[in-house]
Parts: C-alpha cells; sequence; structure tokens
C-alpha cells in the first residue's frame, strides 16, 4: 500500500450515497486529502481519483488545500466539479525574529494591548501560564477546555464545536493518543483560583496549529483571548519552529497577526441529476445569498460564513 484516502459515505436526500472525508463536520479539521509519502503521491492521487469516481456519483470534500494534487486530479475526471474556498492564516516564523519585534510589528497596537492585558493579570492571584503536553494531564484539563468554550458562546446561540457528548467523547480519546506521540499542547491560564482561559494546539512538523479555545465570559473585558493566544505564539518563536498555523477562518483577529494564508476548499463533485441541480442552485440560489448576508451584522456574518459554505455544498438539491 502506497497511499490511503480515509473517508466515510452517509445516505444522501436522494436516496443515494455520498462519499465524504473523515474528519469534517463538527471536528472541522483542515489539509485533508491522499496520505502517501512524497514520492509517492502523485500515483497514489492518479489511482484514487480514478477508482472514487469509477464508484461513486457523488462526493463531498472538506478541508482540502486548493493546490492539493487530489483536487486537480477529481476536477480533470468531472464535468460536475463545485466548489467554495476559505482562508487559513498563518504566521511564517524567522530564526532571527524576536517575538516581541514582530509583536510590535502588527497593526492597531496589538503588541500594547497585549503587555497592558497581560501585566493586568500577572497582579491577579495565582497567575499562571502552564503548558500541558503529557497525555494524562492533557486528558485532565480538556474538560476544562469544553466547558470554558461552552460558557464563552452561550451568549450567542451556543457552540457548533460540541454538537453531541459523542463528539467531546472522541475528542477525549483522540487527544490522549495523539499527545502520546507528542503532538498535543494545552495552555491554560490561571488567575484568582481558576483556569480562565485554555487553548488546545497540535504541534507536527515544526508547525504549531491553533485549533480551539475556551474563556471564562466572566472575565470577557480582559481580552483573555488575546492574551493566551499571544502566549502560545511566543512559545512558537521562543522554540524555534517555522510556522503558527491559525487554521481556517476569516476571523478579523486572525488577520491582525498575519496577511499570509493558505486557500482551503469545500467542494462537491456530482454527477447525473445531482450535477445539474448544483448547477442550478448556484446560478439561482447564489446571488440572493450573497446579497442576504451582506446585511447581517459583521460578528453573524463571520459565524455563518462556514457552516452555509457546508450546507449549501452538501444539502442543496
Amino acid at each position: 500500500m502506497i497511499g490511503v484516502l480515509p473517508a466515510y459515505s452517509v445516505r444522501s436526500a436522494w436516496g443515494g450515497r455520498q462519499l465524504r472525508l473523515l474528519g469534517d463536520g463538527a471536528v472541522a479539521s483542515d489539509y485533508l486529502g491522499v496520505i502517501a509519502r512524497p514520492e509517492d503521491l502523485e500515483r497514489a492521487v492518479e489511482a484514487v481519483a480514478q477508482a472514487v469516481l469509477g464508484e461513486q456519483r457523488d462526493l463531498f470534500f472538506d478541508g482540502v488545500l486548493a493546490d492539493d494534487p487530489l483536487v486537480d486530479a477529481l476536477r480533470r475526471r468531472s464535468r460536475g466539479f463545485f466548489a467554495r474556498s476559505e482562508v487559513c492564516p498563518y504566521i511564517s516564523i524567522s530564526p532571527s525574529t524576536d517575538f516581541g519585534a514582530w509583536m510590535q510589528d502588527r497593526p492597531g497596537g496589538l503588541a500594547a494591548q497585549l503587555r497592558r492585558r497581560r501585566r493586568w493579570l500577572e497582579k491577579r492571584s495565582g497567575f499562571e501560564l502552564e503548558v500541558l503536553t503529557d497525555a494524562t494531564d492533557v486528558a485532565r484539563a480538556l474538560p476544562t477546555l469544553w466547558q470554558l468554550h461552552r460558557a464563552r458562546w452561550a451568549t450567542e446561540g451556543g457552540t457548533k464545536a460540541l454538537p453531541s457528548p459523542s463528539v467531546e467523547d472522541f475528542h477525549a480519546e483522540a487527544a490522549g493518543a495523539l499527545a502520546r506521540r507528542g503532538w498535543v499542547r494545552l495552555y491554560l491560564l490561571h488567575a484568582d483560583g481558576a483556569i480562565r482561559a485554555a487553548l488546545y494546539a497540535f504541534e507536527r512538523g515544526r508547525r504549531l496549529q491553533y485549533y480551539q479555545m475556551g474563556t471564562d465570559p466572566e472575565w470577557r473585558n480582559r481580552s483573555l483571548g488575546t492574551v493566551i493566544l499571544g502566549a502560545a505564539q511566543e512559545d512558537a518563536f521562543e522554540r524555534g519552529l517555522a510556522e503558527f498555523d491559525l487554521l481556517r477562518g476569516p476571523e478579523p483577529y486572525k488577520l491582525l497577526y498575519t496577511s499570509s494564508s493558505r486557500s482551503i476548499l469545500a467542494f462537491r463533485v456530482a454527477a447525473g441529476v445531482r450535477r445539474h441541480a448544483v448547477r442550478l442552485g448556484d446560478r439561482v440560489l447564489e446571488p440572493s445569498l450573497v446579497a442576504a448576508r451582506r446585511r447581517l451584522p459583521d460578528p453573524v456574518r463571520q459565524r455563518l460564513t462556514r457552516s452555509s459554505t457546508i450546507r449549501r455544498l452538501t444539502d442543496r438539491r
């Protein structure tokens, strides 16, 4: 075996089956696709694309890099290819760059805000920024992250990241397995006798990837997110990593840190009646949806962007 495409099949509204990539949906994984060694990737992708299109009439692949060879291989072989793109902002870290100097170049007085918020927190009783990497420690603290995350979003309609207990169970099992391989860093901010913020990140190949965060809503005015995100970025700089990846989403706070980004796709490959239905939806529904989104307040529009993209590509019939 030289390559594998982790995928699963679900029943579609047409009564047929739709092929999707493992890790999509609530887990929201990025950079999915064929797994193979670099020297085998092109050959594996061509074989997988041919096999998949020979067996499946409806694919929805979310979280694939726009320049991934799988995208080109499927596009070349299909007449019914429909895609939406999103951005994954990232910070490229130069070995000669100091974190403090780098922050000073950020727009909007971000460095001054970080210093001010950090100094205030440092005066609180029991202040500590803790980094967990051991599998046992991560498993113990992960429920606190989810508790803070739910509390943070409770006043804004709740979170889509934890739709059921089974998703939380999945994260617990996955985090343990990843931590045992040294691929997890869980940052905790302690103050006044409790954990006030938590940030969950993955590290692999000199790249630190920020995945999820939770903050105490009672401390909303203290910019806990800015402080703990700054601590994770500083950690990446000090340990000589090559990149801090903010992963999927065009949120304004991410764009304060960097102008560099990758394009990631959610795309649909459909044949027969499905292809014509999706194309009709693109021509008729898309202009009105775009116009409606433009009338929404910025925070609401940003929260809807990703979920509406997936819904249009998976459920439009």
